[in-house]
């Protein structure tokens, strides 16, 4: 899947980032020491913020596991070419785990040159875990974020359609004051963002729901057996977490229009 063949363990985060990261006296210390050795340079951009929260948690597994700095080295660049070929070549969820495998067994077998014997096999089930836990529990999530969105409307006109008929206008005996096409204007608007805050609640809604669905059938589909009953749970907590997420997403769009109505209301009554 593109990975080099040779074992990757000082290939990024060198002895010296090993000893950064060791006196690091606070998270974002450690957090600038990551972003180098990732090549992370701005961190206002999301995709490249969440990289770095992957890359921090990489690091903080490595102290809960007591790793020592060549087992550091290797994890974090494992991490890294799971996640690169995960979004970047839109892998599956079984392809992406096999790989993740792949890459951690050429770092736990002695053979040299192609792999060296680094985790142990106690190491390489404690690490299994932690992925599974975190990354693969995720899985969809890391690739919704890391997907280039292109939003496209197309307008389709019959030739008969393209010359209009000038619109009739009503008698003058009709016509309204300047008042009164005002208050009809304002009156339109206010309409029109009601509808669009309706529109907007119904859209994010289905969007929500067939979020979740998808996710369900992949993690049904896609999940090796082995794995599913233990990601089950944590994507369980997922779902929890983006139905809270959307509904502070709804509460905070109809205050944002509620607030808009008022603006409206207000200049009517001036």
């Amino acid at each position: 899947m593109g990975a080099s063949t040779m074992p990757l363990v000082w290939s990024e985060v060198t002895q010296a980032h090993c000893t950064a990261l060791r006196t690091a006296a606070t998270l974002d210390e450690a957090r600038s020491v990551l972003a180098e050795c990732s090549g992370l340079t701005d961190l206002q951009d999301a995709r490249q913020a969440i990289e770095l929260d992957l890359h921090t948690a990489t690091w903080q597994e490595a102290q809960v596991q007591k790793l020592d700095d060549a087992k550091l080295s290797a994890l974090f660049s494992i991490v890294k070419a799971v996640h690169k070929a995960a979004t970047g070549q839109r892998l599956t969820i079984d392809r992406s785990f096999a790989h993740f495998k792949d890459l951690l067994l050429r770092h736990a077998v002695q053979r040299p040159p192609y792999s060296i014997g680094l985790f142990s096999v106690a190491e390489v089930k404690a690490l299994t875990d932690w992925m599974l836990d975190s990354y693969f529990a995720h899985y969809k999530l890391y690739q919704y974020a890391f997907t280039d969105r292109v939003t496209m409307t197309v307008t389709s006109r019959h030739p008969g359609d393209i010359v209009e008929a000038p619109p009739q206008l009503p008698p003058l005996a009709e016509a309204q004051t300047e008042e009164q096409h005002q208050k009809e204007l304002e009156a339109q608007e206010k309409q029109r963002i009601e509808d669009e805050r309706t529109a907007a609640e119904e859209a994010a809604r289905l969007a929500a729901e067939e979020q979740a669905r998808q996710i369900a059938e992949s993690y049904a589909k896609t999940m090796p057996d082995e794995i599913q009953a233990k990601v089950q749970a944590a994507m369980e907590k997922e779902l929890e977490r983006l139905r809270v997420t959307m509904e502070g997403q709804f509460a905070k769009q109809e205050a944002t229009l509620r607030k808009r109505i008022a603006e409206l209301e207000g200049q009517t009554q001036k």
